[in-house]
């Protein structure tokens, strides 16, 4: 989806200087945090599911939506507190995420219909991942600032 790509691009303009307008993640710590999804996406990095199989459907609904994510969402993949930073600073954060999202893109080439696992959907394919990353990425950057909701997430 080219909404995909449009919110990328606004992550190449982020500088470091950015503060959150909610919750306690510092720029970098959401980068990070955006890098493991995108990995996750990807089978770089595996993961259980982390919910019954009987409630996928509702999380898949819940999730997939066309509705942003509530801000200060508890997000049951993550701790009370920010992870310990991975990366030096914030530019290498920034390539590396710019690195996993083509991945993401490369990952999916020729095989439109392979499904990974998430560990609330269950496996999803492409499309639905392209839904997950939109809706994630645009909650963080409307976060810090970076971006304003539409009438809808995904056009």
């Amino acid at each position: 989806m080219k909404k995909l790509t449009e919110l990328v691009e606004l992550v190449k303009g982020i500088t470091g200087e950015e503060s959150a307008e909610w919750g306690k993640m510092e720029i970098q710590h959401m980068l990070e945090h955006l890098i493991l999804m995108m990995k996750i996406s990807t089978e770089k990095l595996n993961v259980n599911l982390l919910v019954e199989e009987s409630k996928i459907d509702f999380y898949k609904e819940l999730v997939l939506q066309d509705k942003p994510f509530e801000k200060n969402l508890n997000n049951p993949l993550l701790g009370e507190e920010p992870s310990q930073l991975i990366f030096g600073n914030v530019e290498i954060a920034k390539k590396k995420f710019i690195d996993e999202f083509n991945n993401f893109e490369e990952f999916f080439t020729n095989q439109n219909n392979k499904k990974t696992l998430h560990p609330l959907l269950g496996y999803i394919t492409k499309e639905e991942w392209t839904k997950y990353h939109i809706k994630h990425l645009s909650h963080h950057l409307v976060q810090f600032g970076l971006y304003e909701y539409r009438d809808s997430l995904y056009n």
